[in-house]
């Protein structure tokens, strides 16, 4: 950001009042312009891109006018071109897509994606937070400020063996919840929630167990 001095009339007191404004310079074209005249980026730490919006869009144009469009292939007879291995197949190697209005599958082809999709999943650790977060929030109602209050709370660790999740796991950590009224309990490992899962929640089955394995080592 730059500051800039300002002069502007003020009907009130009838004089010129002067204060400081922010400026920012376009990192293409190099002239300072008002914030407005970049578009948003929250990446930056000033919140607008680096990139005026004229120079920005002036990009766009020659960028549309030198681009060279492939001719539609098959468009017509139920085959699609692949846009990651450019192989001609037919419609139903793609997934249905309803934005595409001509082609009306995708772009990619259904190995091209689930080979980037594995190799996504499998090397991006924070994409499978994030898909395993989203998946937990939509399942169980949940909200993402609720969430990471019970990770708080729990400081990353299971609710009752308090060993501590995995970030690298598939399922991270398992959400415990009453199967009779849908209410979230707590986070648990995967160990612990398939353990109460296979006791049924029986608060006099786990007891048994209990005393079982307790007798056990009595007389061991």
């Amino acid at each position: 950001m730059i500051q800039a001095l300002v002069q502007r009339y003020d009907p009130a007191s009838g004089e010129f009042v002067t204060f400081t404004e922010d400026r920012l310079a376009c990192v293409r074209c190099e002239v300072v312009k008002f914030p407005s005249d970049f578009r948003a980026d929250k990446r930056n730490p000033n919140g607008k891109q680096g990139v005026c919006k004229s120079c920005e869009n002036a990009w766009q144009r020659k960028r549309r006018s030198e681009r060279v469009y492939r001719p539609k292939v098959g468009a017509l007879e139920g085959t699609a071109e692949c846009r990651r291995c450019r192989q001609v197949k037919p419609k139903t190697d793609f997934r249905r897509d309803k934005r595409a209005v001509e082609r009306g599958v995708t772009a990619w082809c259904k190995p091209c994606h689930a080979e980037w999709s594995a190799d996504r999943w499998a090397n991006d650790g924070a994409h499978r937070v994030k898909v395993y977060r989203s998946h937990v929030l939509k399942v169980y109602g949940l909200t993402g400020e609720a969430l990471d209050a019970l990770l708080i709370a729990q400081a990353g660790r299971c609710a009752t063996c308090s060993g501590p999740f995995n970030p690298n796991d598939r399922a991270p950590f398992s959400v415990d919840h009453d199967h009779e009224t849908g209410a979230v309990r707590g986070l648990l490992c995967r160990d612990c929630n398939t353990g109460l899962g296979m006791f049924h929640d029986s608060v006099p089955a786990l007891r048994a167990a209990i005393e079982y394995l307790e007798a056990s080592r009595a007389s061991a």
